[in-house]
């Protein structure tokens, strides 16, 4: 992991017991490796890394879903469904058992997450149709503008609701939260660390989900051009996948 976890008790405590073992540079480098293995929370045994579409194209889809025709709203949320129903496994064992044992070559799936892939490809194609849907001028300037601002309050509440509010009715537990425990680890802080980069993350996304809604505005009001609103938003969807990639994937 590249993400930098220096700020958390997690890392302070497992650098603290490095430093006797190795350099202070090798244990900065190995606490921050730990720490971040530490910190998935659920009852997944094996985690390589976070699934992450983008704020900025997540707003976006929450705006196509408002302007886009009810057919083509239908595939989209229908194919989207069975990708995350089928991304389950077990957890709803009704449907993929059946699949399992009987759709063919399914069964040479290396996790059923695999099939998250669907949403990927879908969820923004679904964002960029709704964009052109929105700025093609077969809607007024008040139906944008409405469309607009509901998009924002979709969107706005549901990253509140999931990512600040839910939360804080959820134990924070990992599989191996005991063995971890019995390795020295404080579990509490573990826990706190763990609600703390969930948070942080929220204030993130609510921050390119906005940023999209302020370009909209903007162009929506006539102080932004077309040709500059698509530079900007280029670049802000380019700043939000690239910065999480950076905290997954090291230059090497």
């Amino acid at each position: 992991m590249a993400e930098d976890y220096s700020g958390t008790e997690t890392y302070a405590t497992i650098e603290s017991m490095l430093r006797r073992q190795m350099s202070p540079a090798q244990a900065a480098e190995q606490a921050n490796r730990f720490s971040g293995s530490m910190f998935y929370w659920g009852e997944e045994s094996l985690v390589n890394g976070g699934y992450y579409v983008g704020a900025s194209i997540f707003f976006l889809f929450v705006l196509s879903l408002l302007v886009l025709d009810v057919k083509t709203r239908s595939w989209i949320i229908a194919a989207m469904l069975l990708s995350i129903f089928l991304a389950w496994g077990r957890h709803f064992e009704a449907l993929n058992r059946l699949l399992f044992e009987h759709l063919p070559i399914y069964n040479k799936f290396r996790v059923p997450s695999m099939t998250l892939v669907i949403v990927f490809v879908v969820l923004p194609f679904a964002a960029m149709l709704g964009l052109q849907r929105w700025l093609d001028g077969s809607l007024s300037q008040e139906e944008k503008k409405k469309k607009l601002l509901r998009a924002g309050y979709i969107a706005g509440g549901f990253l509140v609701f999931f990512g600040l509010l839910v939360p804080q009715f959820m134990d924070f537990e990992g599989l191996r939260d005991q063995q971890l425990a019995q390795q020295g680890i404080d579990i509490d802080q573990l826990i706190a660390d763990r609600k703390s980069i969930l948070i942080k993350s929220t204030f993130k996304s609510i921050a390119f989900a906005a940023a999209v809604f302020g370009l909209l505005w903007f162009y929506l009001k006539g102080t932004l051009a077309p040709k500059y609103l698509a530079v900007a938003l280029g670049l802000v969807v380019v700043a939000d996948l690239w910065i999480f990639d950076k905290e997954h994937v090291s230059n090497d």
